[in-house]
């Protein structure tokens, strides 16, 4: 913590108690609040810093670069406005791998079925991957992946469904990777 922080915590806890020494030993734990459309406004800023807010988080798996950059300058305006110190932290999650569509009766996984994962390359959510359509009957998952068959080697673990779908890649051929599903479940229709 710099000087200048424990200045500020210093004058927000004074604010609320108007003791210097009752506000030197307040609150030890920093308030982070994520910010998005519903809580971008001045006024929510405003009434989120005079409630401790010492950190903005802004999630960068949704939104643009411009309505971020908007929201970026809201919480500068409204910590100036209040003379407070408010950190902005970028969550930057790594590309997510999504299923693309498949047929409206989806696809049943069952442990110690074969499928193919597929991909082709297409623009998707934002991330540039793959989108097809595959026939329930073909077994086949779109994922939106394109160097999916580059960087799966033999005996990869592959989770699907936030890991209620297990797969096990046996090989990689033509262009796709077939897998051993483990744990089955009737597949997500958009993500992995």
């Amino acid at each position: 913590m710099f000087p200048s922080d424990l200045v500020c915590l210093a004058r927000r806890a004074f604010r609320l108690t108007n003791d210097p020494v009752t506000a030197l030993f307040m609150r030890k734990a920093k308030i982070v609040c994520t910010i998005g459309p519903a809580s971008d406004s001045p006024t929510l800023l405003d009434q989120l810093i005079e409630s401790g807010m010492d950190a903005a988080r802004l999630n960068f798996s949704h939104g643009t670069h411009e309505s971020h950059a908007r929201a970026i300058k809201a919480i500068r305006e409204a910590a100036d406005r209040r003379r407070v110190a408010v950190a902005i932290i970028q969550d930057l999650q790594g590309p997510r791998i999504r299923v693309g569509e498949v047929d409206q009766s989806g696809l049943d996984l069952v442990a110690g079925q074969t499928v193919r994962l597929v991909t082709t390359l297409l623009r998707s959510g934002g991330q540039l991957g793959a989108q097809s359509i595959a026939p329930s009957g073909m077994r086949e998952i779109p994922v939106t992946y394109q160097y999916l068959v580059r960087d799966v080697q033999p005996g990869a673990r592959i989770l699907i469904g936030d890991g209620l779908i297990e797969l096990i890649a046996d090989r990689i051929i033509g262009g796709a990777v077939e897998c051993g599903v483990v744990t089955g479940d009737d597949s997500p229709r958009t993500r992995a």
